[in-house]
């Protein structure tokens, strides 16, 4: 009996690790579903953000950073967007944009107190720029075109600098050239889903 008790606690603590390591690691290690009614936003794509984003800049290059401060996967690279902002926040107008609901000062402990911040209202601005998960980076040039849409590097654990694809976009786009040719890993969405509406 004694052995029947032993083999079941050791099975409900492998289903108990499986489980968190499921619920902390491998659900974002996997690809973000598509929302259903997805329509991406192309490259070049003339984007309305000036009608979503009040105060927006005229005639500046703009960089939004989707983050969620609830998500594991943002809150893991918010070090690596506070650097950014560090190093190119005088050089591009850089926000960052939150879910509607989200502590703004937990955002600015993470990243950092200067931040420009916004809050999401419906996840319009997330619709608008084509994006679905977090953490996302999101460039616009000064005729409100989108530059480039993706994530910030392969995966949230990768430190090597060949891709770190936000960053390398970045340098190309303040140096005013063409956006490096990724592989589709600077494309493919990974974190945590941002509530979808298609617009009719």
């Amino acid at each position: 009996m004694r052995i029947v008790g032993a083999v079941f606690l050791l099975i409900s603590c492998v289903a108990g690790i499986s489980a968190l390591f499921w619920q902390q690691e491998y659900q974002y290690s996997l690809p973000t579903p598509q929302p259903a009614g997805y329509v991406p936003t192309l490259i070049s794509s003339k984007l309305d953000v000036q009608g979503l984003i009040a105060g927006y800049p005229v005639n500046e290059k703009v960089m939004l950073n989707f983050f969620n401060p609830d998500c594991p996967c943002s809150r893991f690279n918010s070090k690596h967007v506070a650097e950014l902002f560090r190093q190119y926040g005088d050089k591009i107008r850089f926000f960052v944009v939150v879910p509607e609901g989200q502590d703004l000062q937990k955002v600015r402990r993470l990243i950092g107190e200067d931040v420009s911040i916004i809050e999401d209202r419906g996840n319009f601005i997330a619709q608008q720029s084509g994006v679905y998960s977090t953490p996302q980076a999101v460039m616009i040039s000064p005729d409100k075109k989108l530059y480039y849409r993706g994530n910030y590097n392969r995966n949230r654990y990768c430190t090597r600098p060949e891709s770190n694809f936000a960053e390398l976009a970045l340098k190309a786009f303040l140096n005013f050239e063409p956006l490096p040719n990724f592989s589709a890993e600077a494309y493919t969405a990974y974190g945590c889903e941002i509530s979808y509406t298609p617009t009719l």
